[in-house]
């Protein structure tokens, strides 16, 4: 399996992430057909070792969420796994004939970047989702078909701990996920120390009931009208055309147009340099490839990478030459693409990634919290270890957090209005 290497970059550089975040499972069957002794957990290398069984078991992933599928998994791993690591995979399947899948979950060492859970004391056998900046869902997957989630969990987390893994940290769940509660309990059931926290934002927008016109009006007077007003303005003075890439046969096309005005841009170098190449080439061929490019005088201005799947828009990556700066080239084509999805792909939510960037409120609404879980097995040393500094990190910030607006008063009062 092809790797490339390379050194973590930090979590706060994380991209975007899909409107849910996980394989939406209100359907899944918890009806007790699959006990925990009736399933079996099982160690694997990579992804070809997988059984058949799990073909249908990820077209069923990739109908709920792009960012769980195959595909997408293949061009984390190709592209963005660093110093030798490697992805495994637990795999929950039925003891039945066929094995049926119920639930996988994909892993690699702890600590990589985008984990939580990170530092000297992370040592032993400690293991992470494979999530990282460039990821936009968790690696706990399963389907509609899962019989018995808790019962599925169950199985898996036993196995974890058989193993002696020191902590897991798994993140990118939904605030509303329904795996995560179940997570959390089987985890302290196990006898393992279990805590949520949150790590980030996602804002997204709902689009299902809304036609293009009716998005507009909702956005802010200085969004709407600023951003169509500075488009008058540079049609009247410059050439200005748009263009949407979709087809298989556009990805290079893509790929040259996105290097070549990321690299005029303001943006630090791709530290994985292969994944949006990797990225671009997998949308095109799976058809969710929504490449947007707006020129100004036949020279690319701006380029906006989107995926259009499940009814979704995900803002991937964008960029925009500083010479179109004033002209606002950035927002002009967003606004571009938006129409785009909203009417040619009838997409019913549009998702903009995580984290608090200051433009996402003008074409976003809703905020929501991203969590994570990290579970500590303290009957190994370095999960002793670990879980103690964990705890005593998490006291700190509680209590800085208590003291805080005492400290803001008292640097207000008494030192702000010293005289210099």
């Amino acid at each position: 399996m092809k790797q490339t290497t390379a050194s973590y970059m930090r979590a706060g550089d994380a991209l975007a992430s899909n409107e849910r975040l996980q394989v939406n499972s209100n359907h899944c069957r918890n009806d007790g057909l699959t006990s925990s002794n009736q399933l079996q957990v099982n160690l694997y290398e990579d992804l070809d070792s997988l059984p058949a069984s799990y073909e249908q078991f990820f077209q069923d992933v990739a109908k709920k969420d792009f960012f769980s599928s195959r595909a997408w998994l293949q061009n984390i791993f190709n592209t963005t796994l660093e110093g030798g690591a490697k992805p495994r995979f637990y795999g929950v399947e039925a003891n039945d004939f066929e094995s049926t899948p119920q639930a996988l979950l994909v892993f690699t060492a702890a600590a990589q970047n985008g984990a939580r859970i990170k530092g000297w004391w992370v040592k032993g056998n400690a293991i992470a989702g494979t999530t990282n900046y460039l990821t936009y869902s968790h690696t706990f997957l399963y389907t509609d078909k899962t019989n018995n989630l808790s019962a599925t969990i169950n199985a898996l987390i036993t196995r974890v701990k058989q193993d002696k893994h020191s902590l897991i940290d798994l993140n990118l769940f939904a605030s509303d996920s329904i795996s995560l509660p179940v997570l959390n309990q089987s985890f302290n059931n196990a006898g393992m120390k279990a805590s949520v926290y949150e790590y980030c934002s996602n804002w997204t927008e709902n689009t299902e009931h809304l036609d293009y016109e009716k998005y507009l009006a909702n956005r802010s007077k200085s969004t709407r009208k600023g951003t169509l007003r500075k488009k008058r303005r540079l049609q009247e003075k410059h050439d200005v055309r748009f263009e949407v890439l979709t087809q298989e046969s556009d990805s290079e096309k893509a790929i040259s147009l996105f290097d070549e005005v990321y690299a005029k841009s303001w943006k630090e170098p791709n530290y994985f340099e292969d994944f949006t190449p990797g990225l671009i080439r997998m949308c095109a061929q799976q058809g969710t490839l929504r490449f947007g490019v707006m020129y100004i005088d036949d020279k690319a201005a701006s380029v906006e990478l989107c995926i259009a799947a499940n009814n979704k828009a995900t803002f991937a990556k964008s960029a925009y030459d500083p010479a179109y700066a004033e002209h606002s080239a950035s927002s002009i084509l967003l606004l571009h693409m938006i129409e785009h999805v909203i009417r040619s792909d009838q997409s019913k939510s549009l998702s903009f990634g995580l984290f608090d960037d200051a433009y996402k409120k003008s074409w976003c609404q809703e905020r929501r919290i991203i969590k994570g879980i990290v579970a500590f097995n303290t009957h190994t040393f370095w999960g002793a270890i670990g879980f103690t500094v964990y705890s005593l990190d998490k006291l700190k910030d509680s209590i800085l957090q208590r003291i805080k607006p005492t400290l803001k008063t008292i640097h207000k009062k008494y030192i702000q209005k010293q005289p210099s």
